[in-house]
């Protein structure tokens, strides 16, 4: 739609100016001084002519077309003012004006050199607008969106058409008024709001953000490719459905105590393994004392000790896999392995109750868990002896039985993911019924309600909000309707008093000379200010 800025000092003239140029169809725009025009004239909104009075309160419309001059080139200007000399014409053509007409004028000769001046700067106007994945062809009307074609109405078309034609530009409510509707803003319309939620609710069925962007105090932007960027086919930010943010942060949980259960597990079974063979080396070390409890020295150890090793215990050990090491004061030392060398241990001190603390020590056949302990005859010392039980053969059970309760916790954490995701999808369907009834509503028919019964939880109150809320919407625009029907009644009676006066005045001009100005000084009180 063509756009007209209209710089006029006097209100009476711009305003019959622009309701003349709205009537013959085109979109307008006013201001009344020189720093409004130089605003309005370079924004960001193209305007296609600008009306341009000279005489204007802060400074002259020649600085301010030489300004715009400046900047745009393309612009047709048209300079209106009672300055109708020669000199005055020539100096706003020789600045750059397209065309002068001095005041008073006839509006037909107005529209005249307006069409004329838009026949020399048109353009072949494109046939299709494309952005983001959306193309809109203006000669079919049709819009298709990643290959499926969208059904809009008339004005719907035409509130995208102008979106697509001013991409990332924030325009506010009364520019979309301007431009889609052809009239100025409403401070009690809503239209805006409505018919860009219509636009929503079809052009954003794939999830992400919206391509239609609400900038917070300034109005709507139309951003698709960031749209496209940011949603499930680019790699920015997606959106996630609250079901799936839920069904994750309970996967979390569970994945995080299992790992907690695993890990005690592995201690707990650990310990058991340390402990068990402590126990059985005890057992063992117990056994070989009560054996060479008889010996009185060294010799007397040693020989005891080889009997013990070439006796049943010897089978005992063997079966257990457990090594002894006898060292005496004379360093004999007597041992069942020649594999592994447990007199290069080193040992840590002794307890109170002369007895070496167990140890985990690894060589080259495994690791193993070695205690010492004195052998005494009476109450002097005349060996020690050490044993050493493997501890491969039980670490193993226990990293098995550990892999083995992994295995489980995370099959069942996936089950109860999946079950998750199943419930939650239950619970939270009566939310996506009430999503789909309110687009639906804001798509077709304000009058209906939601109407969800037969649930008396939270949801059914969300549920009775909404259609309270939609009550009271509806109150306000039945108001808004009697309002503004009181407002025509009233003004209807003096604009059947002027009608009168004026048809009368037409059919009574030398008749009644008395009654004739009677009515012009009325005419003049109420119509004239």
């Amino acid at each position: 739609m063509t756009v007209i800025l209209v710089v006029e000092d006097e209100p009476r003239v711009a305003s019959f100016i622009t309701q003349g140029l709205e009537a013959a169809g085109y979109a307008t725009k006013t201001a009344g001084t020189a720093h409004d025009a130089l605003r309005v004239a370079l924004s960001e909104t193209p305007i296609d002519v600008i009306l341009l009075d000279v005489g204007l309160p802060d400074r002259d419309g020649f600085g301010v077309l030489a300004d715009i001059r400046a900047v745009n080139q393309s612009v047709r200007i048209i300079m209106l003012t009672a300055r109708g000399d020669v000199p005055s014409r020539v100096k706003g053509l020789d600045l750059g004006a397209d065309d002068y007409l001095p005041k008073p004028f006839d509006f037909d000769e107005l529209l005249a050199r307006v069409r004329a001046q838009l026949r020399g700067t048109r353009q072949p106007e494109a046939v299709a607008l494309t952005a983001g994945g959306i193309e809109l062809d203006l000669l079919t009307r049709r819009v298709r969106q990643g290959g499926r074609e969208v059904d809009l109405s008339t004005r719907e078309f035409s509130l995208l058409e102008f979106f697509m034609r001013h991409p990332g530009q924030v325009l506010s409510r009364p520019q979309l008024l301007n431009g889609v509707w052809g009239y100025d803003f409403d401070p009690g319309s809503n239209v805006v709001d409505v018919y860009v939620g219509y636009l929503r609710a079809k052009l954003d069925e794939a999830p992400g953000p919206s391509v239609i962007q609400t900038v917070r105090g300034g109005g709507y932007r139309f951003a698709p490719a960031e749209a496209q960027a940011r949603g499930w086919g680019g790699g920015g930010r997606r959106r996630v459905s609250l079901r799936l943010r839920l069904t994750l942060w309970f996967l979390l949980g569970a994945a995080v105590l299992s790992i907690a259960a695993v890990g005690i597990i592995y201690v707990v079974q650990g310990h058991q393994v340390l402990q068990r063979l402590d126990d059985e080396l005890r057992h063992r070390l117990e056994e070989y004392s009560s054996f060479v409890a008889s010996s009185t020295d060294a010799a007397g150890l040693r020989t005891a000790t080889e009997a013990y090793l070439s006796g049943e215990q010897s089978q005992v050990l063997r079966l257990g896999g457990i090594i002894l090491l006898l060292v005496t004061d004379e360093d004999a030392i007597v041992s069942n392995s020649s594999d592994v060398r447990l007199e290069e241990i080193h040992m840590p001190e002794r307890g109170s109750d002369g007895h070496g603390k167990p140890v985990s020590v690894a060589t080259p056949v495994g690791r193993y868990r070695v205690v010492e302990t004195p052998v005494l005859a009476g109450e002097r010392e005349v060996g020690r002896v050490r044993m050493a039980a493997p501890m491969g053969t039980l670490l193993v059970s226990r990293d098995r039985v550990v892999a083995l309760v992994a295995l489980l916790l995370a099959i069942g954490t996936v089950g109860m993911g999946a079950g998750a995701w199943l419930v939650l999808g239950r619970a939270l369907s009566p939310v996506k019924k009430i999503t789909r009834a309110a687009a639906s509503i804001s798509r077709e028919d304000l009058n209906r309600r939601i109407n969800y019964v037969g649930r008396h939880d939270e949801i059914g109150e969300l549920a009775d909000t909404m259609d309270a809320m939609l009550e009271r919407l509806e109150d306000a625009f039945k108001a808004q309707e009697r309002f503004m029907s009181d407002v025509s009644h009233e003004l209807r009676t003096p604009l059947t008093i002027a009608k009168g006066h004026i048809q009368v005045l037409d059919k009574m001009k030398v008749r009644d000379p008395l009654w004739f100005e009677a009515s012009t000084r009325w005419c003049s009180k109420n119509w004239i200010v």
